[in-house]
C-alpha cells in the first residue's frame, strides 16, 4: 500500500495520514487545558521529518492546535512541499499569546481571516483539504460556511473541503457540494461508525478517520487491568469503548488477533481499518519518531487477513 496524492481526480484515497494534535502543545479553554503540556518541538520535527522518509504525504492539523503552533511546526518542516497534502481545520477564535480558545467563528469574515492566517504559518499557497472543526450547524449557517468554502476554492486559497463531525445529519446539509471531498469522523475497531461510512461512500466522501487506536485502548497505550483495574475506574471517554460483560477479557482477545503476523497492536487496529473500508484514511496521532516509524510499517503489513477481521467483529 502506498499513498497517492492524486485522491481528488482519482479518488484513489492516501493510505496513512498524520494527526498533529499532540504536537502543538498546549492551549486553554480558561482554565481547561486543551493540549499536552509537555511537548518538545526538536522531538516533534524530528518526528515529521522521519515520517516523510517513511513516505508518509498526509498531514491533519487545525489552527486552534496550540493556537497556531501546530500549523507553524509543520510549515517550519515541510515548507512549500508539493509532494504532501495537508488538511487544516477552522471554526475557532484564539489568542495565539495567551493561547486562550475565545468562541466559534463562523462568518465569512471569520473564515477568510482563518484561511489567512493558516496559509502564513503553513507557508502554503493553498491548503489541500479545509475542514470545518464544529459539529451540529442549523442548516441555514451551514450554508453560509459552505457557500464561502465554495468561495475560497474558486478564488484558490484551498483545493477541497470536509467537516470534522460524527453526525450524518452535518454530511446530509453539505451533499452534493462539488469540492465537498471528506468527513472527518472517529472510526476503529470498538467505534466501526457503520451509518456515517455509509453515508460517505454514498457521497464519495473520504472517511478521514480520527481516534483509530480508540485513545488507547488499541495500542500498548492502555493495559486495562494495570491501568483500571475494574469497570468502575474507567474514565468516562474510554467507557463508551468498553460496554459490555468482562471487558478486560474481551479486549486482551483483540489485542492477541490484533498481533497476527507480528503486527504490533497498533499496526493491527490499522490493518482492520484498512481491511473493513477502502474509503478510509486513518490519521493517528504521533508525539515520536518512534510512534510515526511504527504507524509506517503498517502499510508494509497491510490490511488484516479476512478470518481475523471476522473473529475481531465477533468480539466486538
Amino acid at each position: 500500500m502506498s499513498p497517492s496524492l492524486d485522491w481528488r481526480q482519482t479518488q484513489t484515497i492516501p493510505a496513512l495520514g498524520l494527526g498533529c494534535w499532540a504536537i502543538g502543545g498546549p492551549y486553554w479553554a480558561d482554565a481547561i487545558p486543551l493540549g499536552l503540556a509537555d511537548t518538545d518541538d526538536s522531538t516533534a520535527k524530528s518526528a515529521l521529518k522521519a515520517a516523510l522518509d517513511h513516505g508518509i504525504q498526509y498531514f491533519d492539523v487545525a489552527d486552534v492546535y496550540g493556537a497556531g503552533h501546530a500549523e507553524e511546526l509543520l510549515g517550519s518542516v515541510l515548507k512549500r512541499r508539493d509532494d504532501v497534502l495537508i488538511a487544516t481545520k477552522f471554526g475557532h477564535k484564539f489568542d495565539a499569546t495567551t493561547k486562550q480558545v475565545q468562541g466559534k467563528a463562523t462568518s465569512a469574515d471569520d473564515i477568510r481571516e482563518a484561511v489567512h492566517g493558516s496559509l502564513r504559518r503553513l507557508k502554503r499557497e493553498q491548503i489541500d483539504l479545509y475542514e470545518l472543526h464544529l459539529e451540529e450547524l442549523d442548516a441555514d449557517e451551514a450554508g453560509e460556511v459552505a457557500d464561502e468554502l465554495d468561495r475560497l476554492v474558486q478564488q484558490g486559497k484551498i483545493a477541497a473541503y470536509g467537516w470534522v463531525t460524527d453526525h450524518v445529519s452535518d454530511v446530509e446539509n453539505w451533499a452534493g457540494r462539488d469540492d465537498f471531498a471528506a468527513v472527518q469522523h472517529e472510526f476503529n475497531l470498538l467505534h466501526p461508525a457503520n451509518e456515517l461510512r455509509e453515508k460517505c461512500a454514498a457521497h464519495n466522501l473520504v472517511s478521514v478517520c480520527r481516534a483509530p487506536f480508540a485513545m488507547g485502548l488499541l495500542s500498548h497505550q492502555i493495559n486495562y487491568a494495570n491501568s483500571f483495574g475494574d469497570a468502575d475506574s474507567v474514565p468516562e471517554h474510554l467507557a463508551h469503548y468498553l460496554k459490555g460483560d468482562d471487558p478486560q477479557t474481551r479486549l486482551e482477545k483483540i489485542h492477541d488477533l490484533l498481533r497476527t503476523d507480528g503486527r504490533t497492536i497498533a499496526q493491527g487496529a490499522l490493518g482492520w481499518i484498512w481491511a473493513t473500508d477502502s474509503n478510509a484514511l486513518p490519521i493517528p496521532g504521533f508525539r515520536t519518531a518512534d510512534h510515526v516509524k511504527e504507524n509506517a510499517k503498517a502499510l508494509e503489513l497491510g490490511p488484516l487477513p479476512d478470518d481475523v477481521v471476522d473473529e475481531l467483529n465477533a468480539l466486538t
